[in-house]
C-alpha cells in the first residue's frame, strides 16, 4: 500500500482551503464575502443562494459608491478570488489584486480571466515602487451605513 505524501502546506491553510472549496461550491459565486443584506431579512423569511447572490452584488455596488471619483487605480488588499475586482474593473478602474494565499490566485486569476494583476504575498511585505489612487481594504465586521 502506498503511503498518502505528507503536505507541505500548514493546517491552519488547508482547513482555510476546504472551507473556500466548500463554500465556493454551494454558492457558485465569485466572491467570497456575505453580501450587503439591505434591508435585513426578517425573523422567519427564507435566506436563499439567489439572495445571497443579489447580496452579494449589492456589496460590491456599495463599496463602488464609496470609492471618490477621479480614482484610477485601486490595489485590492485580500482581494480573495477576483468578485470585487471584476466588478470595479468592468465600471472603468485599474484594479490590481493582493493576498498571500494561493488557492485565492488561482481562483482570481480564473475569474479575471487573467486580465488583473495578482500579487501573492501579503501587504507588509508587498514590494512595490509603483503608486496607486486607493489601497482597498475591507474588514467584515458588521457595518451600518
Amino acid at each position: 500500500m502506498l503511503k498518502p505524501k505528507s503536505s507541505n502546506i500548514p493546517k491552519p491553510t488547508r482547513y482555510q482551503n476546504a472551507a473556500i472549496d466548500y463554500y465556493m461550491g454551494l454558492t457558485n459565486s465569485s466572491y467570497l464575502h456575505y453580501g450587503y443584506w439591505k434591508p435585513i431579512s426578517t425573523h422567519g423569511e427564507e435566506l436563499t443562494l439567489t439572495r445571497l447572490r443579489v447580496a452579494q452584488s449589492a456589496y460590491a455596488a456599495k463599496l463602488l459608491s464609496f470609492i471618490p471619483e477621479g480614482t484610477k487605480t485601486v490595489l485590492d488588499v485580500g482581494c480573495g478570488i477576483g468578485g470585487n475586482a471584476v466588478y470595479l474593473c468592468v465600471r472603468g478602474l485599474g484594479v490590481e489584486g493582493l493576498a498571500p494565499d494561493a488557492l485565492q490566485q488561482e481562483r482570481f486569476i480564473k475569474n479575471t480571466n487573467s486580465q488583473v494583476p495578482f500579487y501573492l504575498t501579503r501587504f507588509e511585505d508587498f514590494p512595490t515602487s509603483r503608486s496607486y489612487h486607493l489601497v482597498l481594504f475591507r474588514d467584515f465586521q458588521e457595518i451600518n451605513y
